[in-house]
Formats: C-alpha cells, structure tokens, sequence
C-alpha cells in the first residue's frame, strides 16, 4: 500500500510522489475524518514505529497517534486497542521528550474520551511516579486543572496520587500538589457549601 510504504521511508515511494515522510503523519491524521476505513491497515504500522531506536521518530509517532486517540471525532483507541496499549507503553520511554509528550496526550485523553479514561488514568498515576521532577509537576498542574474544571473526569485513585506528591522531595511539588488539591476542594466543595451563606448574608 502507498501510504504504508510513505511510513515505511521506502526511498522508491517517496521519490515516486515527491511526497516527504514529515508531511505523511499530517495526511495520516487527515485520514480518520475524511476515510477512516483506509487507517484500519495504517495504525499497525505506525505504532510499529514506537519502537524504533530513533529518538525523534518516535517523538513523532507519539504525537500522532495521541491526536487520533483524544481526537473528539476519532473512536480509533477503542477500535485498535492493541495499538493503544503500545502507544501507553510510551510512558516508560527512555527519552524524557516523549514521556513528556505522553503526559499532555494522556490528560487529553483523560478529558475527551470516556471509553479510554481508566486505562489513561493508569498511565498518569505512573507517571506522578516518573523520575523527572518536571514531569511530575506538568502532570499534577494538568490533572487539578482539569479536575477543578470537572471533577467527574479525575478518580479518586488519580487524586490520591496527586495527594500523595504533598510528601515529595521537591518544595516546587509539595507546594504545586497542596496547591492543586485546595483549588479544587474550594471550587468543588467550599463555595457550593458557602453560597447558601453567602445569599442570605446578601439578603440582610
């Protein structure tokens, strides 16, 4: 198939339709809206590409396949789940780029697709656990942000991980996690608890 030599990088195919591999991931996630049915042969082997020993390579296919996976319009993460997992897997990559990458892409998922949330809260609350102190942060300012905005898209298990980064080694992290966690206590249990109050204050 055309499109899977273009992945590939068969130098004949690329020099055939002038075609170069950078733009091929853009035409990739094109795909799902215009012909979804063409992907079925496509994803395979992207998510082979997860695997390759190229840094950057990966990068890009990390970012790719998390755009299908929390595209609103996409249902691809359900449908290729074995792909899923190998794209998950991402979050113990060796290169700290890309477990960076897979914390954006997993609290997208997390916000955007219900079917996916218990499987990509998993992977966050591994990586509250990542060895790279700014990964931690990014993934506990995403996830109370998130949860401030709606609560029922975070477990409580996801909360408790963050709860427990209040012990952490790092003043940034401890202060981030109480932070985070009083925001939405105050936004979710203080001012609902507080309006009835505060209207009869008003009333007086």
């Amino acid at each position: 198939m055309l499109m899977n030599g273009l992945l590939d990088g068969n130098t004949t195919v690329m020099n055939d339709t002038q075609i170069s591999q950078d733009a091929v991931w853009g035409i990739v996630f094109e795909l799902h809206r215009i012909a979804p049915s063409l992907l079925t042969t496509v994803v395979g082997n992207v998510a082979a590409a997860l695997l390759v020993e190229e840094a950057d390579r990966r990068l890009r296919v990390v970012k790719l396949l998390g755009r299908l996976f929390y595209a609103q319009s996409s249902d691809i993460g359900v449908k290729f789940a074995s792909c899923f997992r190998q794209w998950s897997d991402r979050i113990k990559d060796a290169d700290v780029t890309i477990r960076k990458q897979m914390a954006r892409c997993l609290v997208k998922v997390l916000e955007n697709k219900p079917d996916l949330r218990q499987s990509a809260t998993k992977s966050l609350v591994h990586l509250l656990e990542d060895p790279v102190t700014d990964i931690r942060v990014e993934v506990v300012h995403s996830i109370c942000d998130l949860a401030s905005e709606d609560p029922a898209k975070v477990s409580p298990d996801l909360l408790k991980a963050i709860g427990n980064r209040v012990s952490s080694k790092s003043k940034t992290e401890r202060k981030d996690a109480a932070t985070g966690l009083a925001q939405i206590y105050q936004t979710h249990y203080s001012k609902p608890k507080l309006a009835p109050i505060n209207e009869n204050e008003d009333c007086e």
